[in-house]
């Protein structure tokens, strides 16, 4: 007997005889979503650094690094809750209906942060303009929760190439015109909010409709709470990786401005090249991990992870190499000359990414393990480590030092995960 509004397998419209697909179709879905996605989101700040200068790259930067850790947060991580929720205990409505509060609170809490912060009435308009955008990316990723939790990644892939291709036309236009980086940030937003309407509600509706499920039933408000206490711990895991990554460049805008950010900022932006295949494969596999996990198929679940950390060495290693042999070169062709001068800068963090890679497999592990509440103590420990490896590396070695505080700590992190995981999977076997 399942719980109440729980929902049986869905089956994928158009798929012959509605079966689910493998995980090499969906993860090849997935990755071209990403590909695109990222690609976009790439190209966006290359216009940027052609078409403005690196004090704009260096505001957008700041307000993504303001306003992302309070998203996070506010977004509970509900998207790894839905897609791990095997047994069904929550309806689509009820994660939306969490999520639509969260973002509310969370573009409250950036007005009342930026309205009291130290920057000027142009910085802060733009901080709110990234928060209007995060807010939408987050109700589009409650969709794409569902959609994943079905393992239906084709509509997801679909609408992350829709975001993507038009966010970065509408930054290109707008900068090609003259409007301003607050006017790009904001036809970026209006881009995303039409395919959140116009797709991804669609997709979600349709698929529904295969389930014989309907997709406005109203929120079951009794189940905010337990839904809250579910994801709250992997909340503040979030909120305290988005400050791990985001700390180097709150200490490069205070220690040696926007300009300095702006170009750490665009360099950094390679690094998400290789992530491209990273979170394509993680968000692909974590359904997987989670199914091989209690269903007790260990062996199944350390084969799978293996695998992914050989594909993290793999791309990381050829990151470093790119970053040594044709780092120059490539920043000069993508983002100028000013850009090319820190092709140093590049190799430390291509070094720092290929960590990164492995701790990002490592973390989907321990979400598909659903162990939220260890994560938190390890976060807050590596937060702090590097808030103090960044005040101290910043301003004696600049940029570098802002790479080598970031690579550091994902050391730090990476190495403590694995000792986790192999806890609970050694707990879950039942070995003493």
């Amino acid at each position: 007997m399942r719980p109440p509004h729980s929902q049986p397998p869905s089956r994928e419209p158009g798929e012959p005889g509605g079966r689910v697909l493998s995980l090499r179709v969906n993860f090849s879905w997935t990755l071209a979503g990403y590909v695109v996605y990222a690609g976009c989101q790439w190209a966006t700040l290359v216009a940027m650094a052609k078409l403005a200068s690196p004090d704009a790259v260096g505001r957008f930067a700041l307000g993504t690094a303001v306003t992302a850790p309070i998203f996070l947060f506010a977004g509970l991580n509900l998207n790894a809750v839905q897609v791990t929720d095997t047994e069904r205990r929550f309806a689509f409505s009820d994660y939306l209906g969490v999520r639509l509060a969260g973002m509310l609170a969370a573009l409250v809490a950036v007005a009342v942060i930026v309205s009291l912060s130290p920057y000027d009435r142009q910085m802060r308009l733009v901080a709110l303009a990234v928060g209007m955008t995060k807010a939408i990316e987050g109700v589009s990723d409650i969709h794409y929760g569902f959609l994943q939790q079905n393992e239906r990644m084709r509509p997801m892939a679909a609408s992350l190439m829709w975001r993507g291709t038009l966010g970065v036309l509408a930054v290109c236009s707008v900068l090609w015109a003259g409007g301003g980086l607050l006017l790009a940030v904001v036809a970026m937003g209006a881009s995303w909010l039409a395919v959140l309407v116009a797709h991804d509600w669609r997709a979600v509706a349709s698929l529904m409709r295969a389930t014989a499920r309907h997709p406005l039933q109203r929120p079951r408000w009794r189940t905010f709470r337990h839904i809250a206490a579910t994801s709250a711990p992997i909340a503040v895991v979030l909120m305290l990786v988005s400050l791990r990554t985001n700390l180097p460049r709150y200490f490069i805008e205070n220690q040696l401005g926007a300009s300095e950010l702006g170009v750490y900022a665009a360099v950094s932006s390679l690094v998400a090249a290789g992530n491209l295949v990273i979170a394509a494969l993680g968000q692909a596999a974590t359904p997987r991990l989670a199914h091989h996990y209690f269903a007790v198929k260990l062996r199944a679940f350390r084969r799978l992870m293996a695998q992914l950390l050989l594909v993290a060495g793999f791309v990381g290693c050829a990151g470093v190499a790119l970053a040594i042999f044709a780092g120059k070169p490539l920043l000069r062709v993508l983002f100028g000359p000013v850009y090319a001068g820190r092709a140093d800068v590049l190799v430390w963090l291509m070094v720092a990414g290929l960590i990164a890679y492995a701790d990002s497999f490592l973390g989907c592990a321990l979400t598909a393990a659903r162990r939220f509440k260890i994560q938190l103590p390890l976060f807050a420990v590596t937060a702090v480590a590097c808030a103090g490896a960044s005040a101290w590396l910043v301003p004696r070695y600049g940029l570098i030092g802002a790479a080598w505080a970031w690579g550091a700590t994902l050391m730090l992190e990476s190495i403590a995960a694995a000792v986790i995981l192999a806890l609970a999977v050694r707990a879950r076997s039942g070995q003493p």
